[in-house]
């Protein structure tokens, strides 16, 4: 039996924002790359993947996450990770693969960066505009 993954996606002044689970893998990476494209369509060019609560993710999710980049960046859009798990981290950093990616140890970071580039004012972090938007299963 497998286990249902939701994702909570909502969006901060217009940047959409997309919840993974503790675990992103091989089971859970295309679910997670159809609510990070679905965010994308409802939302500006940042799409933020918050994994902050993520502890573990493979190299079918990375690759994924590198995939969808790619295409958001093509499409004139962005993805950016926040991560906060010192060994995600690491291997990211060990495998070049947080140059290929947009990665920050923050939601308020990756925010900030997002709204810096985007030339909006900058909202208090204390008091950030959260709109929730449907989950997707």
């Amino acid at each position: 039996m497998h286990e249902v993954t939701a994702f909570r996606n909502w969006s901060v002044s217009g940047h959409a924002v997309v919840s993974a689970p503790a675990e992103v893998d091989i089971r859970t990476a295309e679910l997670f790359r159809r609510a990070l494209a679905t965010a994308a369509g409802l939302s500006s060019s940042f799409v933020i993947a918050d994994m902050g609560h993520t502890r573990a993710c493979d190299s079918a999710a990375v690759a994924m996450l590198i995939g969808l980049s790619s295409h958001l960046s093509r499409a004139g859009g962005e993805l950016r990770l926040v991560v906060c798990e010192p060994g995600l981290l690491r291997v990211l950093a060990v495998t070049d693969k947080d140059r290929a990616l947009h990665v920050f140890t923050s939601l308020p970071e990756a925010l900030a960066a997002a709204r810096q580039e985007s030339g909006e004012s900058p909202v208090h972090p204390a008091r950030p505009d959260y709109r929730v938007v449907p989950e997707t299963a």
